[in-house]
């Protein structure tokens, strides 16, 4: 990336002619390349003029936060000379500054939950028994984050995985710091490849919700060899009517972590195990006692 230069560019009219806008793709398109180039090199955040011993990353990242976005403004008002300086400044603090924005300010942002994990569940299990017919047992095969998967909601969820699916299931979690694969590069693919069009998009034409999201990605030449599906708030209220009564009647699991496989039985327990191949099983209730 060349070196931004200290005298600011002033807009000259209100109208930016084609060699800005030219000047602007441009401009991306190196920028995307040379991302491509970085992150295949490992290459560590840094910045030319700044001190590393004296900044952290957090200050850098945040730096480069409000230059792009000072970019986006510039560029949304017609501004693209202001615009490709913003953008500049910004990468060159942190090349992928457009990977870690922020959900706007006011808005919720809430790490994934148990009820989440079900309603994409569904669209899974769906997707799967579409495949084939002979499907007879899904294995899932996660880590063990105790606030989507290694939790006793999820754990109460499998137990009523074929009355909810249709199929039976059990579930497998992987060591701390293990089961990288396959399916991250999927979701990398996919915000690579959204980032990069919504950056070559018209401003007012640029993805900027989840359901715009989807709809790139369910177009057959975007991302040919990936299958994307949606999920609506209203799946996901329907489904918190229904689990929370679920939940109310079920108990926590004490020791939770510690175990690496659970099957679920038909007379309201689980099987469990410390490792997945273990021949040693623990049996744990998952309902509360009913009073008489």
């Amino acid at each position: 990336m060349d070196k931004l230069g200290q005298n600011e560019i002033n807009s000259q009219s209100d109208q930016p002619d084609p060699d800005v806008k030219d000047a602007l793709a441009s401009f991306r398109e190196k920028w995307q390349k040379e991302l491509r180039i970085s992150n295949t090199k490992n290459k560590s955040l840094t910045h030319a003029e700044e001190n590393p011993e004296k900044s952290t990353n957090n200050d850098l990242e945040e730096k480069a936060k409000s230059l792009f976005l000072k970019g986006i403004e510039m560029e949304r008002s017609g501004k693209l000379y202001e615009a490709i300086q913003f953008y500049r400044r910004a990468v060159q603090i942190v090349p992928d500054i457009e990977f870690r924005l922020d959900a706007p300010k006011g808005s919720k942002k809430e790490k994934t939950n148990k009820i989440e994990v079900n309603v994409f569940l569904k669209i899974v299990t769906a997707f799967i028994k579409s495949l084939s017919n002979t499907a007879k047992k899904i294995f899932y095969f996660s880590d063990g984050a105790p606030q989507q998967f290694k939790n006793y909601k999820n754990f109460v969820n499998l137990y009523y995985h074929k009355e909810d699916f249709g199929i039976n299931a059990e579930w497998h979690f992987f060591a701390s710091y293990h089961g990288k694969g396959p399916c991250d590069g999927v979701g990398g693919t996919l915000k690579r490849g959204a980032a990069r069009a919504s950056l070559q998009l018209p401003f007012d034409k640029q993805i900027s919700n989840p359901r715009e999201l989807y709809q790139w990605a369910a177009q057959s030449n975007n991302l040919p060899k990936i299958e994307v599906r949606y999920s609506t708030i209203a799946d996901y209220e329907k489904a918190t009517e229904n689990l929370n009564i679920r939940y109310s009647k079920a108990k926590s699991i004490t020791d939770t972590q510690k175990y690496h496989c659970v099957i679920p039985n038909t007379d309201g327990s689980l099987t469990m195990k410390l490792i997945s191949c273990s021949n040693k099983t623990y049996s744990c209730k998952i309902f509360k006692r009913q009073k008489k």
